[in-house]
């Protein structure tokens, strides 16, 4: 995840940063917010100490404080929180002139780019909307009320972590695990299915009985003794369902940023801008792994109805 939406730090560098977005139903949303600006400030996965090997940085120790860099960055009118974050961080560690990768002038260039070409400014405007749009996917993705939610697991998970290891590898599998969870789903929309055939016959041994003038108790019991195994598998499915429902409509949010982010180093290519950060940068496995995953068709259509939990 940290590598992924580093690799989307320079999307909303440019454009207007649009407030408050919509908190219906979600609550404690900042908690996805505030988990990105972690990362984005983070020393470890911030995109401003990548370069501190390699440029010379102004001393500004007190910038912070001084100058209110979060207004600044405001005013600046970053598109995404991604970008407003990276805009305040950037403020922070201002680049000396002397920079020995001239990364100063490359900054320049780009923005000069962009002023000149009007058609290129309108292209990139037009996928910052889109990366907007699925940023605030991304933020409900990573909130404590959605994983909650959606994911009631992931806490009981964490305390059997500790108070028991052993049965947390055991819990671990079977809950992340894409064959046992499989088998779950088809043993209980087996059990939904037969419970509701059971149900149907033994209705109709009811209603048979009744008319006949016979005793119509036992299939009564019966029937709806299947009728709660039916309701209760289905429920279970349906919970399950919806649940899985919503977190693909999130996963789509990191799909477009994905998509986003490769249009825009075409972009970089074609009009010959040295990018601050590009999406190729990440190598390692891990990330590779997970770019490539997300970015499989499942996930292209916002709204899905057919697919395994």
């Amino acid at each position: 995840m940290k590598k992924l939406l580093l690799s989307s730090l320079f999307l909303g560098c440019a454009l207007s940063w649009t407030g408050e977005a919509n908190k219906e139903n979600i609550e404690n949303y900042d908690t996805g917010k505030n988990k990105i600006t972690q990362i984005i400030k983070n020393s470890n996965t911030s995109t401003t100490n990548r370069y501190r090997n390699n440029e010379h940085f102004a001393e500004a120790e007190n910038l912070e404080n001084d100058l209110n860099l979060g207004e600044v960055a405001d005013f600046m009118g970053c598109k995404t929180l991604i970008g407003r974050t990276f805009m305040q961080e950037t403020l922070a560690h201002p680049l000396n002139t002397q920079a020995k990768t001239n990364l100063l002038t490359a900054r320049q260039k780009a923005i000069k780019t962009l002023v000149d070409n009007p058609e290129l400014k309108a292209t990139v405007e037009q996928l910052l909307e889109q990366a907007k749009e699925a940023e605030q996917e991304v933020i409900k993705l990573m909130s404590d009320y959605f994983k909650g939610r959606t994911c009631p697991e992931l806490a009981q998970l964490e305390a059997l972590k500790t108070s028991n290891p052993w049965i947390y590898s055991v819990n671990n599998y079977l809950l992340s695990t894409p064959v046992p969870k499989t088998i779950g789903l088809l043993l209980s929309t087996a059990g939904f299915i037969g419970g509701g055939a059971l149900t149907a016959f033994c209705g109709i041994n009811a209603y048979q009985a009744v008319q006949l003038g016979a005793n119509a108790a036992t299939p009564i019991a019966a029937g709806i003794y299947y009728a709660l195994v039916t309701g209760v598998s289905g429920y279970a499915n349906y919970k399950d369902y919806t649940a899985a429902m919503e977190k693909r409509e999130k996963m789509h949010g990191l799909y477009t940023l994905i998509k986003v982010a490769e249009q825009i180093d075409a972009l970089y290519v074609q009009h010959d801008i040295k990018a601050q950060f590009s999406i190729q940068d990440i190598q390692d496995t891990d990330g590779r792994t997970l770019i490539n995953k997300l970015k499989n068709p499942r996930y292209k259509h916002k709204k899905s109805y057919f697919f395994l939990t």
